[in-house]
This record gives structure tokens, sequence and C-alpha cells, in this order.
């Protein structure tokens, strides 16, 4: 009983909210650290740049593997499953990503090939190219088609960086009934307030689900352990979590809370080979 009254005022955010199911494996920022700080993620170099600003690529210089889980609400149907591999080269780095959102009945997924490098100390810039499928059963049907993002990182000096980031910038249509993916803008910048506290800010326009921005801060309380908490206006939740650097192995923690829906536990995992 509690979980179908669960699935029905999901419903009806959903709805109230404008929240699109057709865009929703890019709605929010991937990777345990995002998520932690509000979703905010334009100006940060770190793994899920794959996903989050192909730019932050550049300041990565480890062959590295990833996993990040998301159980939304805590409801299977609203998974969200992301790994990658990033690839230094000469210059920049390379990214391989795959990401899967739903389960057997609706479900949306992305194989994306990324690319970020640095045009100056101070200048970095990225792009992916990727392909977004949706799958909705044998009454809707399937459909995929190509589609890009990028975005540039600048370091205006050692304490501030400003990032943005453009998602599919032409709108990416499906003939007929079926899909229509969101251009999303995001505009950022994050301040070193001391050597161990970071201050992010971000706005976000999303052509399905309107604006919003998200906020958020980091504490490192040792090299090895730092702890976030966050705030995202557009899905009203409030984030927090805390992320552990033992050696090559790295893990965050994060949870977002809707002060109806309840909880959305993440984690993401990254080995440096």
């Amino acid at each position: 009983m509690f979980k179908t009254k669960k699935y029905i005022i999901l419903l009806i955010l959903l709805i109230g909210f404008k929240y699109s199911l057709f865009s929703g494996i890019f709605e929010e920022g991937k990777g345990g650290r995002s998520s932690a700080l509000g979703n905010a993620s334009v100006t940060l170099a770190d793994f899920w740049s794959a996903l989050n600003n192909q730019a932050g690529l550049a300041s990565i210089d480890q062959l590295s593997i990833g996993l990040y889980v998301e159980n939304k609400f805590l409801l299977s149907s609203l998974s969200y499953k992301a790994v990658g591999i990033l690839i230094p080269v000469a210059p920049g780095t390379i990214g391989f990503t795959l990401t899967r959102y739903g389960d057997a009945l609706f479900n949306e997924t992305s194989i994306g090939v990324s690319y970020g490098r640095k045009l100056s100390d101070q200048f970095s810039i990225g792009l992916q190219l990727f392909h977004y499928a949706v799958s909705q059963g044998r009454e809707l049907g399937n459909a995929g088609k190509l589609s890009f993002q990028g975005g540039f990182i600048y370091n205006v000096d050692e304490k501030l960086r400003m990032g943005v980031q453009i998602f599919n910038p032409t709108l990416l249509k499906k003939e007929a009934n079926l899909i229509v993916l969101a251009t999303i803008i995001r505009v950022g910048m994050d301040y070193q307030l001391n050597n161990n506290l970071l201050g992010i800010i971000e706005f976000s326009g999303n052509s399905e689900s309107g604006n919003g921005l998200n906020a958020g801060f980091e504490y490192l309380s040792s090299e090895n352990l730092a702890i976030r908490l966050g705030y995202s206006s557009q899905v009203q939740e409030i984030t927090f979590g805390i992320g552990l650097h033992l050696k090559k192995l790295s893990f965050d923690f994060s949870s977002s809370i809707h002060s109806t829906l309840g909880y959305s536990p993440q984690i993401s995992i990254i080995y440096e080979i």
C-alpha cells in the first residue's frame, strides 16, 4: 500500500514540476561528488567530467575506470548507472562512458566518447559525441539519435574558477509522438574560501523543465576525507555526502533528500590504474 501511494505521489510531482522522464538520464550532475554538492558540477575537474563538463578531463593525467550508481527515491524503476574509462593522451584525455536510466519497461541509455584538453594554463575545453536511445515497450517503440555536448573551464586565479557547459545545442527530436531531448545550458563558478573549504554555485537552464540553481560546499578534513553539503532548487532536494581517497581507489558516498519522496542514495567508485 505504501509503495502504491509513493508511485502516485511521484507521478503527481513529476507532472507538476514539468520533470521530463525523457531526459532523466541527463537531468542532474553525475558522480558521488557532484550529487553531494547539490548536483553542481560544471566547474569540477574529476573523473565524472566525462559526463558533467568534458573540459574537466584536461586535468586528468591518470588512466582510470569508474562506476556510479543512484537509486532515485529508492525505486528500481528510477535507478541510474554509469561506467567509464579515461585514457590520457598527448595532449588531453579521452573518455568512454556508458549510462543507463530506468528499468525493463522504460529505459534510456547513452554511449559517449569525450575529449578534453588545455589550451593554456588557465583555459580548458572539452566535447562529447554521444548516442542516446530510449526504449518504451512495444506500444511506444524505441528511438535513438546522435548529439553532442561540450564546455569550457576558466581558472580566473588560484581561488576562482568558472565553467560553462552546453548539452544538445539543437533540439534533438523523434518524429511523431516519442522523444524530445532537452537542451541544457549550465553556467557556474567555484571559489576556494580557504585551504580546506570550497564553495560552488551553478545556474542551469533546461528547455523542458525550466531553470534551476545548484550549490554546495566541500570541506577537506584531511588529505583522504572530504565532507560535502548542497542544495538543488530544480528538484528541491538537500544533498550531502563524503569522499574517501585510499591510494589508487576513491569512494564517494552521497544522498539527496526530498521532503515528500524521501532518500536517493548514490555511490561512485574510481580506480586509478
